[in-house]
């Protein structure tokens, strides 16, 4: 199995370092936004790809300087 796909340029069909969405808030500071976190996925779930969003800045920057990235995939047909 190998690593192919970011879910997120997968998702929202967007170019590598041209993201409209950041996951990272450099020291926490909304003015410092960058996207630099990923979750690639194998084409066994490229196919299964449902939907990706990012944590918000108001849920997270308590815990972290991150934002997650959600990514949601259908069940396997039977």
């Amino acid at each position: 199995m190998s690593l192919r796909e970011s879910a997120y340029h997968l998702f929202f069909k967007e170019e590598q370092g041209k993201e409209s969405n950041a996951t990272l808030f450099m020291h926490r500071k909304i003015e410092r936004p960058y996207h630099i976190d990923f979750c690639f996925i194998s084409d066994y779930f490229v196919n299964r790809l449902k939907k990706v969003s990012i944590g918000k800045y108001q849920n997270w920057t308590k815990l972290s300087d991150h934002n997650p990235i959600i990514c949601e995939f259908e069940n396997e047909k039977k």
